[in-house]
């Protein structure tokens, strides 16, 4: 791309750059929720197998 105004291809450079930060913390996020989740059904399976144990 050849930009004709330097203001307009600084201005574009700026939304690229906090687009992809948004996109960074979005994806960071996305991974911590993953973890948790993963944990809360690990926390869950333990609690239902000594449950199921208890019961017998």
């Amino acid at each position: 791309m050849f930009y004709t105004n330097l203001e307009e291809h600084r201005a574009r450079l700026r939304y690229m750059e906090i687009r992809a930060e948004k996109e960074r913390a979005g994806r960071e996020i996305a991974q911590i929720n993953g973890r948790n989740g993963l944990r809360k059904a690990v926390g869950r399976g333990m609690i239902y197998f000594g449950k199921q144990l208890a019961a017998e």
